[in-house]
């Protein structure tokens, strides 16, 4: 009971040292970056996973770049994945992509991200192999999402309608194939 008790005084005060020195000691009037932090849904995921985590991690300022990750994924091979990714929109909203090195190189992959002014909260994005061959599996970047801090406050990111292709066509199913997002948090200037 006593360590119990030793080990939760210490997290509290560890806590509270580091929420005082993020206090900071800024000059009045002087410009900070904006503090968004991505907090990930998983940090050590399980096989056939698709999950997103910061690229690369510690990033300040107003935007945000997050990575699209397949992690051992051995169901089937990948001709193509199609997902929207669900935000807030009064805390971010999306800029734009790079890509990523999962499916192929650069002319062997097509991406087609859309966004729409009726839905201003998703974005849509779907990613295929344009050569015929059997698909890719295993781990990698999908793509990379670089989203823009627009308010304070926090957002969810979250998968919907997401699905892997096969190269015949068949959607990877089972329950074994998980899909986690995360959330964006932006406290602003400090």
């Amino acid at each position: 009971m006593k360590f119990n008790f030793l080990k939760t005084l210490g997290g509290f005060l560890i806590g509270l040292a580091i929420f005082i020195a993020g206090c900071g000691s800024e000059q009045p009037g002087q410009d900070t970056p904006p503090r968004a932090t991505f907090v990930p849904a998983v940090r050590f995921p399980d096989s056939n996973t698709v999950y997103l985590v910061e690229s690369p991690p510690g990033q300040q300022g107003n935007i945000l770049t997050l990575e699209v990750q397949g992690f051992d994924i051995n169901l089937g091979a990948v001709k193509e994945a199609q997902f929207n990714i669900d935000f807030s929109g009064s805390v971010v909203q999306f800029e734009s992509f790079l890509e990523g090195g999962f499916l192929g190189a650069e002319d062997e992959v097509a991406y087609d991200i859309v966004t729409k002014p009726e839905n201003p909260n998703r974005v849509f994005i779907s990613i295929s192999r344009t050569v015929n061959d059997p698909g890719k599996s295993g781990s990698g970047i999908f793509i990379k999402l670089r989203f823009k801090m627009v308010g304070i406050g926090s957002s969810p990111l979250s998968f919907s309608e997401s699905k892997l292709i096969q190269p015949n066509g068949q959607e990877i199913v089972g329950f074994i194939l998980k899909w986690f997002g995360g959330a964006i948090v932006n406290t602003g200037s400090r």
